[in-house]
């Protein structure tokens, strides 16, 4: 812990260092260094990294907290979705639901980040059964159109009155892998 608080957030090898001593103790470490760091320890690059770096059985709550958190600077976001990728918590997707459908600031263009990426990453989640959740889908879906994140989530969620746009992506962008990708989705629901 006394190790970590002086990672400076730009020494990657360090926080390699860090990772490879805590190995199959990240849950008594990590705890001790956010004892050490006070709950100020988002505010520095050197607190997010050792929290990115963690694999304690708290790590996943932190990411989440880091992604929802409207000082994280945006750029960071996706390192920090493929860390949860690292991560097995039997919460997970109570996370990434609230992440997707709960209240996140900042701008749109980081709402809409955030709930894609939180959307990808569910496991097992049936938005039939879901109905709340369908309107809330369709609005990210609109913030989302055009992009590999639109396709994957028609895709993932079988959004039928959306394959229309599928097509028309694959045909606007015939050159593009945004075209191979909408036709994949297609045949894979049988289009």
């Amino acid at each position: 812990a006394k190790l970590a608080l002086q990672h400076d957030g730009a020494d990657r090898w360090y926080l390699e260092a860090l990772g490879i001593a805590a190995r199959g103790r990240w849950d008594e470490f990590l705890s001790a260094w956010l004892k050490m760091a006070g709950p100020n320890w988002a505010a520095t690059k050197a607190g997010r990294d050792i929290v990115w770096r963690s694999r304690a059985a708290q790590t996943t709550e932190l990411l989440a907290g880091l992604i929802s958190d409207p000082d994280t600077p945006e750029e960071e976001l996706p390192r920090y979705f493929r860390a949860l990728d690292f991560q097995k918590s039997p919460r997970m997707n109570e996370l990434l639901l609230g992440l997707a459908f709960g209240d996140v600031a900042g701008s749109d263009q980081r709402l809409a980040f955030i709930q894609a990426e939180s959307l990808n990453r569910l496991g097992g989640f049936d938005i039939a059964a879901e109905p709340e959740h369908r309107q809330a889908l369709e609005h990210i879906l609109d913030a989302n159109t055009g992009t590999l994140q639109f396709v994957r989530l028609v895709e993932k969620f079988n959004v039928e009155d959306r394959y229309d746009d599928l097509l028309a992506l694959a045909q606007q962008h015939a050159e593009d892998q945004l075209a191979v990708e909408s036709v994949r989705a297609l045949f894979a629901r049988q289009q």
